[in-house]
């Protein structure tokens, strides 16, 4: 007999009650060896039910399908012995209308002294409150160290762009520092055109200092007029390019800028 149980009834207690059954109700030995017999729950509450397939009077069914009630109702074992008397009926090959129904079968004989017992659960350990609350403090100090190690990486990486940008500034820095200093260095140009200035005014003729009158005078001023028109040829070269001097001029405001700065 090959026994296949989906419930919490023990496989032993099932195994042993029906084939009991079937050698009192007179199923041959080599019948029994390859019947099958499946336990389930079953769907009507607290209801023992069952199928069987229709055998034959000279070939027996060898299937059969036990629903016994879940754990929370009580076990018949009368009312299970008497479904299973009426399936192996029908693997004896009756139909509803050669058998009695089943609550007129009537007390079972086979069925007594034996017994289907559920499986017993196991005892649940004792819980350890401590070791709980330990390991979930375990969890979380690993997962935020996890957190604090994504942080760190941040970190680096942003040490590393502050420190490129830090060297370039610093370096730009150095320039200005240098050219302020390269300015220092070099006399200033504005002093150089206040000594033109000076020395023009020392070289030119004044001629109303002079109180000259008449003729005299008039000579004075076509003489001054001259010497302005030759400076103004002299400050131009023959290209018209500015003379060195102009170009003094920016580079000593470019360093004027600087030691504005």
């Amino acid at each position: 007999m090959i026994l296949e149980n989906h419930t919490q009834y023990r496989r032993n207690d099932l195994q042993a009650f029906f084939l009991a059954g079937l050698k009192a109700l007179g199923e041959s030995s080599q019948d029994i060896d390859r019947k099958r017999i499946i336990v389930k729950y079953s769907r009507s509450r607290g209801a023992v039910t069952g199928l069987a397939t229709l055998g034959k009077p000279d070939r027996h069914g060898s299937w059969i399908q036990m629903n016994l009630p879940g754990p929370s109702y009580p076990l018949d074992l009368q009312e299970v012995a008497r479904v299973f008397r009426h399936e192996l009926d029908h693997n004896f090959g009756l139909e509803h209308a050669d058998m009695m129904p089943v609550n007129e079968l009537g007390h079972q004989a086979w069925a007594e002294g034996l017994s289907i017992r559920l499986l017993e659960e196991p005892a649940k350990p004792a819980r350890d409150i401590q070791r709980e609350r330990y390991d979930h403090a375990k969890w979380m100090l690993d997962y935020h160290r996890g957190e604090l190690a994504k942080l760190e990486a941040i970190r680096q990486r942003k040490l590393g762009v502050v420190r490129r940008w830090n060297e370039k500034v610093e370096y730009y820095e150095q320039v200005f520092a240098e050219r302020k200093a390269a300015c220092k260095a070099n006399p200033d140009n504005n002093n150089s055109e206040t000594d033109q200035g000076q020395s023009s005014k020392v070289e030119g003729h004044d001629c109303a200092s002079t109180g000259e009158t008449g003729d005299a005078a008039e000579e004075c001023a076509a003489g001054e007029n001259d010497i302005v028109s030759e400076e103004a040829i002299i400050d131009e070269d023959e290209t018209g390019e500015p003379e060195d001097a102009d170009i003094a001029d920016e580079s000593m405001s470019e360093c004027g800028a600087m030691s504005e700065a």
